[in-house]
């Protein structure tokens, strides 16, 4: 029998045109079509996309896992050859996110490796699969990911990455969150008797689902949420009291819809290394603060008293992840949070600018805005 073959699917999926699956001949495939284990493998060895969606999609409707390792088969043959090759056509597409639905509806496993190739087209796919690894497994790439917040790129992959390298965090973890954290301090000077007061105050990516292209089988993507309510949803990873779930869809919605990590997201992950306990940290990543003016050598003594206060606190919480053994100690010298103080005349009646201040810390920065014409 004459076999002619030509890779596509970046070389994964080999287009045979031999007349050896006469079902996977036939373009009346639909939803309600009988099949079998047979015809699922069938259709994944014939290489092409849409045949290869439909094998995908009955691997589901019948809870036949029975394909899985082929399926996992055509993922890492496309990482092999990716580089051969560039962007995937559309149908392509939708036969990947239908194999990476089945792997996930099976609660399959897929290699690093494979992952970390995915991650760019597929990032929900690659984050929900890369939960299914054990921390030993997944140790490399969650830390590729993690560095993906240095260019912006993928801010929400950086920031699943996070959550779950917090968990049993690797040498050096512990004092990036650190030293990449800020507190940030407004002080409002106001004039006698108006009183002083204080508060605190604590997503990219194809389309996950569509309508399906004529003789298609549906497409399920998935979208991940932050702390979203929904029932049906399923658990990814929880850290500082920040909860990330998936749920499986046809619609049309972004991959991820979550918080990128921020001052407020890494003092979450910064509890959660601590034990999750909400009173181990004794500052806020953003604090108003009101200062009453007195005079010139008050105001210098009450701003130096409001710097040393949050100073202290953030110098103790380094201490701590010391002495719980999340920072080496030296380390501790460089994993110190930023503190901005930022003072704002908010004077009505000042006939003079606020006197200068200086602090020498080489982790926090005081300025002193002057007061404009417009609240004068």
């Amino acid at each position: 029998m004459r076999q002619i073959c030509a890779y596509v699917l970046g070389m994964a999926f080999a287009f045979c045109m031999s007349p050896c699956a006469g079902v996977a001949q036939d373009g009346d495939i639909t939803i309600q079509t009988k099949t079998t284990s047979n015809d699922i493998q069938s259709w994944l060895d014939s290489g092409d996309p849409r045949l290869t969606a439909w094998a995908a999609y009955f691997s589901v409707r019948n809870s036949d896992p029975s394909g899985d390792a082929t399926m996992v088969e055509i993922l890492d043959r496309w990482v092999q050859a990716s580089s051969q090759r560039d962007e995937l056509s559309g149908a392509e597409q939708d036969a990947f996110v239908a194999i990476l639905d089945a792997l996930i509806q099976h609660n399959r496993s897929v290699s690093p490796e494979t992952l970390a190739a995915l991650a760019e087209k597929f990032p929900a796919q690659a984050a929900i699969l890369a939960g299914r690894l054990s921390i030993d497994e997944s140790l490399p790439l969650l830390q590729s990911w993690y560095g993906l917040r240095k260019n912006g790129k993928s801010p929400a992959l950086a920031r699943i990455a996070a959550m779950m390298l917090s968990k049993s965090p690797p040498p050096g973890f512990a004092s990036s969150i650190l030293r990449e954290t800020r507190e940030i301090v407004q002080v409002s000077v106001v004039d006698p008797g108006v009183g002083v007061g204080g508060g605190s105050g604590s997503c990219f990516g194809v389309g996950v689902g569509a309508t399906p292209r004529p003789g298609w089988p549906p497409v399920y993507g998935y979208a991940i949420e932050e702390n979203a309510q929904k029932p049906d949803e399923s658990f990814l990873v929880e850290a500082g009291g920040d909860r990330i779930t998936y749920w499986r869809t046809t619609d049309p919605v972004r991959p991820m819809s979550i918080r990128s990590l921020g001052d407020e997201t890494r003092r979450h992950l910064l509890l959660e290394m601590l034990g999750g306990d909400r009173t181990a940290l004794q500052w806020e990543t953003f604090q108003q603060q009101s200062l009453e003016w007195t005079g010139p050598g008050d105001f210098v003594s009450d701003l130096r008293q409001i710097v040393d206060g949050e100073t202290t606190k953030l110098r103790e919480t380094v201490d701590e992840f010391v002495a719980q053994g999340l920072v080496a100690p030296d380390e501790a010298a460089k994993a110190r949070p930023r503190l901005f103080v930022r003072v704002i005349d908010d004077r009505r009646n000042a006939d003079l600018p606020l006197p200068d201040f200086e602090y020498s810390d080489l982790f926090t920065s005081v300025w002193i805005e002057p007061i404009s014409g417009a609240r004068r």
